[in-house]
């Protein structure tokens, strides 16, 4: 898996030089922001929820003058294997084939104020390339940013999707023994009953009274009750 979103990481630099040599303006990194440890600026983010929530940006675009397309533009990078996902994405565009992408590129829109998005996604073993302008759907974002709320911020776990186990999507999940089988959350403060999120994007303990060392999150402690086991759903 490292090798793998190294090798996203990778293509970035890939797409910004082609993009660059193409004439765009292309701003990989926010240097209005501090810098970091290592000497660098991070790049674009977004937050939201308390900071429980927000993702980082590609980077932002300037179409070349003669384009006549003033302004800028959030542009978004993927990989992607040859089948059917390529295909698809090919035949019908981001919105419809990769619906995932479409969504984390109208929240970073909605956040940044931006209208449009360059998205550009490499097939990995033939290096074929799928290169689109996309317009944002603002309305999406703010909705997907609300939905996040009320997921980060509830005390219980939402509504089954299915009742019955074998459900296509069910099959597929990563919870679903914790949902269909009983089987307990894994340990540590964000599945504790007493944990709740706060500001500046930490966690505050009920039974200590106290925010949560970050260091600690990831354990939990003796005090720790399964979230998942306080409603029948």
């Amino acid at each position: 898996m490292n090798r793998l979103f190294r090798r996203g990481h990778r293509e970035e630099a890939q797409f910004v030089e082609m993009l660059k040599g193409a004439g765009f303006g292309v701003w990989e990194f926010n240097t209005d922001a501090p810098v970091k440890e290592d000497g660098t600026y991070p790049q674009f983010r977004i937050s939201d929820c308390l900071g429980h929530f927000g993702g980082s940006m590609d980077g932002k675009i300037e179409f070349p003058e003669t384009y006549g397309i003033p302004g800028k533009f959030l542009c978004e990078f993927k990989t992607n294997g040859t089948g059917s996902g390529f295909t698809k994405l090919s035949s019908f565009g981001v919105v419809t084939a990769k619906p995932v992408h479409y969504a984390q590129q109208c929240i970073y829109g909605y956040k940044e104020g931006l209208t449009h998005s360059l998205y550009m996604n490499v097939n990995k073993n033939d290096d074929d390339l799928h290169v689109e302008f996309v317009k944002l759907d603002h309305e999406l974002g703010k909705q997907l940013i609300q939905k996040a709320e009320q997921i980060i911020f509830t005390q219980s776990p939402p509504a089954k999707f299915s009742l019955n186990p074998t459900h296509f999507t069910c099959k597929f999940c990563s919870k679903s023994a914790i949902c269909h089988e009983g089987k307990p959350a894994e340990k540590n403060c964000r599945s504790c009953i007493n944990a709740k999120p706060v500001e500046n994007a930490q966690w505050h303990c009920a039974v200590f009274n106290a925010v949560i060392p970050k260091e600690f999150i990831a354990i939990g402690c003796d005090s720790w009750q399964d979230i998942t086991k306080q409603v029948e759903l």
